[in-house]
């Protein structure tokens, strides 16, 4: 097949495009992870591995070295931020609870049953009257 000059014009503008637009999708994801509320440390744990993911892409694209070394520090910027909100989250665990019922469990934990409807939310397969062997539940920052 034969291409001409202007198709690879063409081709090079569009790469060129696509990929600035990936990378400023990228800065958006940035500012918004940095923005969001959190529930739990996992929910963390699991945006700042897709944003790794999604920068390491970017890192295999034709750039400018100046746009990479911005894209990585905004990379850096965003992770801390998250680390920080992770650090003051609580943890989805499972524990034993060897045939506890949801509302004591709850006191155990959190020194109330406010958060009765959690506890029972986290264990959706199992009767919150008496968790057999073992519940998730969120583990309070200490």
């Amino acid at each position: 097949m034969t291409v001409t000059i202007d198709q690879e014009a063409r081709y090079t503008a569009l790469y060129y495009l696509g990929v600035m637009t990936e990378a400023m999708a990228f800065c958006g994801l940035c500012q918004t992870l940095a923005g969001k509320t959190y529930e739990t440390a996992d929910e963390v744990e699991l945006d700042e591995t897709d944003l790794v993911t999604r920068f390491e892409t970017l890192q295999g694209r034709e750039l400018p070295a100046e746009i990479h070394r911005q894209l990585s520090d905004l990379l850096i910027a965003t992770s801390e931020v998250l680390r920080v909100q992770e650090v003051r989250l609580p943890r989805v665990e499972e524990i034993r609870v060897d045939f506890l019922p949801a509302s004591v469990l709850a006191y155990m934990l959190y020194d109330s049953d406010e958060r009765l409807e959690q506890v029972a939310a986290l264990n959706p397969d199992q009767n919150p009257l008496l968790y057999p062997q073992s519940a998730t539940v969120l583990m309070p920052v200490r």
